[in-house]
């Protein structure tokens, strides 16, 4: 385990470089997101359909927990002064789960930058930002997202 953390620090180390303490004006411009993760809902088949279920099975079927991928892709615009917007945002979650929470196109975001760190958002609706690749001005041109929640995402974004 030692051996499988060391290496994933020193591959973290090589994709974000250690930079000058940082702050929201380092993180400016529009930049292209991809997350991903996992989702697990109650349901059921009918052939090859799967049905969504909040609450009770009905009767008639026998449901059971299904575990689906979720993508989430689009544009979020950084000002370098603590507020993101999402300019696109497309969700693929074949679950069929009626929300299943995110930004939507035109959210307006507050962030925050310590050092390479970051918070996008809120701690109880948001995401963990880690900064990287810094440009000759001084802005970075990755990000590495995290999203702690019952089943974390995680993702990356590139300054466009």
């Amino acid at each position: 385990m030692k051996r499988i953390l060391a290496s994933l620090v020193l591959l973290m180390a090589a994709v974000f470089p250690a930079a000058a303490a940082t702050g929201a004006a380092q993180l400016k411009g529009t930049y292209y997101f991809s997350i991903t993760g996992i989702t697990t809902v109650g349901g059921y088949y009918t052939g090859s359909t799967w049905h969504y279920v909040s609450g009770a099975c009905p009767k008639s079927e026998t449901c059971m927990n299904q575990t689906f991928q979720k993508v989430s892709v689009g544009t979020i615009s950084f000002n370098g002064a603590g507020k993101a917007t999402f300019l696109t945002v497309t969700n693929y979650d074949p679950s069929g789960e009626p929300d299943s929470g995110g930004p939507a196109k035109g959210a307006v975001w507050p962030y925050t930058v310590n050092g390479v760190n970051g918070l996008l958002g809120t701690e109880s609706d948001g995401a963990a930002i880690v900064l990287g690749a810094f440009n000759s001005a001084g802005i970075a041109s990755v990000v590495q997202i995290f999203i702690a929640d019952t089943n974390p995402k995680t993702g990356v974004a590139t300054l466009q």
